[in-house]
């Protein structure tokens, strides 16, 4: 049987799809653990019942997203409209780190996973690294640049790689990291790529989007299996 893997959604108040607040995602993420042999399934934000989806899963995934974040999320704080989304995954990912439930984040969904490590973010990388590679400029089923893979970290046994081509598509990224995480993959300039937590079997944070590249035999493709194969023996 194909275990569940439960994705949290994005918000909007109004967009495209409807004038009223809506839930949003690219359907990328659900073909992608569909392809690695799980069964998606979307969750909600309703907060009170969040251990009752947990029960439910295998797995999570909390994807990539272009939302304002808490202000205190920051080495140096900004002040943002308020965004349910922040709320809803940093109390996920705080019941995953509790329950050991196997778990990838995503762009956004890493730079929380750093958050709730006790880590913090950069609102704006070329800010902080002038004349840094281009994290932003391309389109997300390109490849932008190279990162750096830790030799024995979670990543590098899933992919093989200890250098490994990505895409990139964000203007935030993790500072540093706390006690509960280590740096497992990073840019040529420096900007950390990929992190996972010490103490879990399989929490996983990335940068890049490995949902575009699902192709047999990929290192990104490998990441989404990885997922898989831990929810299949949690």
């Amino acid at each position: 049987m194909r275990p569940v893997i439960g994705i949290t959604l994005d918000w909007q108040e109004h967009g495209s799809f409807s004038k009223r607040p809506h839930y949003a995602l690219r359907d990328s993420y659900f073909h992608a653990v569909y392809a690695a042999g799980g069964l998606p399934i979307a969750i909600p934000y309703q907060l009170e019942s969040q251990d009752a989806y947990l029960d439910m899963v295998g797995g999570m995934i909390v994807p990539g997203g272009d939302y304002p974040t808490p202000a205190a999320w920051y080495v140096k704080p900004n002040e943002h409209p308020h965004h349910p989304r922040p709320d809803v995954d940093i109390a996920f990912i705080g019941k995953m780190m509790a329950r050991k439930t196997p778990l990838l984040g995503i762009c956004a969904g890493m730079q929380t996973l750093g958050v709730a490590s006790g880590g913090k973010l950069y609102l704006r990388v070329k800010d902080e690294h002038p004349g840094c590679t281009e994290h932003r400029g391309t389109e997300p089923t390109n490849y932008a640049h190279s990162v750096t893979v830790t030799e024995g970290s979670l990543l590098h046994k899933l992919t093989g790689q200890r250098e490994m081509q990505v895409n990139s598509h964000h203007n935030e990224a993790v500072a540093h990291v706390g006690p509960a995480a280590r740096v497992v993959a990073t840019a040529p300039d420096g900007v950390i790529e990929a992190i996972e937590l010490v103490n879990h079997p399989f929490a996983l944070g990335v940068q890049w989007h490995p949902e575009f590249f699902m192709h047999e035999g990929s290192p990104d493709r490998a990441l989404f299996e990885g997922l898989i194969a831990a929810a299949k023996s949690a």
